[in-house]
């Protein structure tokens, strides 16, 4: 159960974690900003598939801006990414591997 004080702050800094979690994790962490950026890095601490989701998602952002891989290469490297994340037992990960191969064929 969450409660809000009168600054509006949340008492239970588990949930502040989750929270900052939820909003920030999908996102680059050049663009987290500084004051969230220790509770995201909280949550990863404390749930590891929170962790997992953030690097596989750094991951295969890494993948898509090199520049330097051949085609071949970036092929060979998006079908172990997705292996990785279908082996991951997440399912948010496996569903959007599926999807990513699916695309790709």
């Amino acid at each position: 159960h969450l409660r809000v004080g009168a600054a509006g702050l949340l008492h239970r800094p588990a949930e502040a974690v989750s929270l900052a979690a939820r909003r920030w994790m999908h996102r680059d962490l050049e663009k987290v900003p500084s004051a969230v950026r220790a509770q995201l890095e909280a949550a990863r601490a404390a749930l590891p598939t929170v962790d997992t989701m953030v690097r596989m998602r750094e991951e295969l952002r890494q993948l898509w801006m090199s520049t330097n891989r051949s085609r071949d290469q970036l092929a060979m490297d998006l079908q172990a990414w997705c292996r990785r994340a279908e082996d991951s037992g997440i399912a948010a990960l496996r569903d959007f591997s599926v999807r990513l191969r699916a695309a790709r064929a």
